[in-house]
């Protein structure tokens, strides 16, 4: 039986028109990986982790990193017997509060626990893709987990357009020299509360894919290229978006373009 996030994997695979198999035996390999996927320039494995809740909760500050690192050491005996081959992780968790799984989140149990961004947050309101750099302890480097091609985010996705409006005025008022503060954006949401909220492209499954500079084989480029997908890669010393798909690509061109933020 699926689980929730192979049955999500599996939707994606059939929509983008990718071949795959689950599970198929290998000759001479003890372990099978959950999926092969295989496209125009190349097969790749990939498996695929859930996150539920934590059997203890957490109280007051936590973070999702040490859980991601568990999964990456998990996915990594699951590969050992194919280090010739593109391997791909896929973390999903959408039935948690305690595992939300943020972009920066991945990426710092990727290459490292502390990490600068720009642009910076608490200076003006800049609609540019952020930009990391890592320091510190990574469960992907030169030398470790090489095998492992990239680190896939499978998401559910829609647009709120509610939100989008109100980033949209937020980046207006500041055009105007208007002073904006963490808690203009609520103050906007309150004067609009009476406003029906209204989703575009709802029920949409994506993959948000965080590539590894220090593979040993790269993921096919091919693969997890649908319209509503991303690619973050290492340019120069940053970690950053380096590709969006046909349908971002036209949320970013319309009259109220929607902000990197909600990409």
């Amino acid at each position: 039986m699926l689980t929730h996030s192979e049955e999500l994997f599996e939707r994606y695979l059939t929509d983008s028109g990718a071949e795959f198999a689950r599970e198929p035996e290998v000759p001479g390999k003890a372990k099978r990986p959950d999926y092969l996927v295989t496209g125009a320039a190349g097969a790749c494995w990939f498996e695929i982790k859930e996150f539920l809740s934590p059997k203890v909760k957490p109280r007051g500050g936590f973070s999702t990193v040490p859980a991601i690192v568990e999964m990456v050491g998990r996915a990594r005996k699951k590969f050992k017997e194919y280090r010739d081959d593109p391997c791909v992780l896929v973390l999903h968790s959408c039935k948690s509060l305690y595992r939300t799984l943020s972009v920066h989140a991945v990426a710092s149990a990727m290459f490292g626990e502390k990490f600068r961004t720009r642009p910076d947050r608490t200076g003006p309101i800049i609609d540019l893709p952020e930009r990391f750099q890592f320091f510190g302890t990574a469960s992907l480097n030169r030398t470790t987990n090489t095998t492992i091609s990239a680190i896939v985010l499978l998401q559910h996705y829609q647009v709120n357009e509610l939100w989008v409006g109100i980033y949209d005025e937020l980046i207006a008022r500041q055009q105007r020299g208007v002073e904006i503060t963490a808690r203009t954006q609520f103050e906007i949401l309150a004067e609009r509360s009476d406003k029906e909220i209204q989703y575009s492209h709802p029920d949409t499954v994506r993959a948000v894919v965080l590539r590894n500079p220090h593979a040993r084989r790269p993921l096919p480029n091919d693969l997890c290229m649908g319209p509503f997908d991303q690619h973050w890669d290492r340019v120069g010393s940053e970690y950053t978006l380096t590709w969006i798909g046909s349908t971002l690509t036209a949320l970013r061109r319309r009259p109220t373009p929607v902000p990197f933020l909600y990409l």
